[in-house]
């Protein structure tokens, strides 16, 4: 099935449940990604992700352009080293469980990502509310009831961490989930979020990545993500009143008796120096044969049958390229703008 994430005027009028039905991804599905809330122009063309075995892709088309997602293109780059041996400890912990376990907190983090976005997007947090949506959510996503309690715990104190930080810090929301790419390296990512923040008694225009993750930690991953969605943002917003000068890593801390968190300043640990150094070093191991920096699209995957919802027109399909795939969606996709034209005076 192909769905579309709707426009900030109709999202607007959707409860939490929704937003993640229309945003969580499963096997073939097409998500247009657009932000939330987003005060700063879009940064060019509408970017297109889909599910590819166990990453992410990304397209533009007009031409089609198909991109890595920017994890993807990070595991490639030797200085990553550090969570292995967080993610080593979280297998020994969990045993038999470390898959089931691993998705159940990605599922976690993507609703709190979500939770997120729509806080600052209305300025409301309706804690029960929350909880009833995060409830219907993990029985979507198969989470067992015995887990349910702990993760609804989390939910509630994660929250509350954030909403206290958000005002400590004065915190302005410009974007969520801002879509940047590099179609010369060709890797795509959202930004979780893009502000302005009081920082060390100063305003700063900032981006600040968010991690809910078991324990607050930071690896050399984190500052080479931030750090890479600062220098493909400010390709197109560099000396502009958008330009990035920060970038964070904030994760919540679990607390007592008041909300706790830990914001990890990762600014320019990792220089653009560093990227152009370490691209041409992949680069040179591409052509060795040893990693692969450009999506394969002549590579041909297996598709399902499904409808694009708004236009409940039927798409089958059994097996085709990522190329064919990406054309076919685009010319799916000119239907729905014109659909969406007549339905909305905000398209896409």
């Amino acid at each position: 099935m192909i769905l579309f994430i709707l426009s900030l005027c109709q999202q607007k009028k959707r409860k939490m449940s929704q937003y993640l039905k229309d945003r969580n991804e499963f096997e073939n599905e097409v998500t247009i990604l657009t932000s939330l809330l987003c005060k700063i122009p879009t940064f060019g063309k509408t970017v297109r992700r889909f599910p590819f075995g166990d990453k992410r892709m990304y397209f533009v088309k007009e031409p089609v352009v198909v991109m890595n997602g920017l994890t993807s293109y990070i595991s490639l780059i030797p200085q990553r080293k550090g969570e292995d041996a967080a993610l080593i400890k979280y297998q020994v912990k969990h045993g038999e469980n470390f898959f089931a376990e691993l998705h159940h907190a990605a599922d976690y983090g993507t609703f709190c990502h979500m939770a997120v976005a729509q806080f600052l997007t209305t300025g409301v947090l309706d804690l029960y509310a929350l909880k009833e949506e995060f409830r219907q959510y993990a029985l979507a996503c198969g989470l067992p009831m015995v887990r349910w309690n702990t993760y609804s715990y989390r939910l509630v104190n994660d929250m509350k961490s954030f909403a206290a930080f958000a005002h400590q810090h004065e915190l302005e929301p410009l974007a969520t989930e801002y879509c940047v790419y590099d179609t010369e390296k060709l890797i795509a990512t959202p930004l979780d979020i893009v502000c302005r923040m009081k920082f060390n008694k100063k305003v700063v225009m900032a981006n600040i990545n968010l991690k809910f993750r078991e324990s607050p930690a930071s690896y050399p991953k984190d500052d080479i993500q931030t750090a890479i969605e600062r220098f493909m943002f400010n390709s197109k917003w560099a000396g502009t009143e958008n330009e990035i000068t920060h970038t964070f890593i904030w994760c919540p801390v679990n607390w007592q008796k008041e909300p706790t968190w830990k914001l990890i300043n990762t600014t320019d640990k990792y220089t653009f120096e560093d990227w152009q150094q370490d691209h041409h070093i992949l680069s040179l191991l591409e052509r060795q044969g040893k990693v692969y920096l450009t999506p394969n699209i002549k590579e041909k995957f297996a598709t399902k049958a499904g409808v694009i919802v708004q236009l409940n027109k039927p798409v089958i399909l059994d097996e085709e390229t990522v190329e064919e795939f990406c054309i076919r969606v685009s010319k799916a996709d000119k239907e729905y703008s014109s659909y969406d034209e007549k339905e909305s005076s905000n398209p896409f």
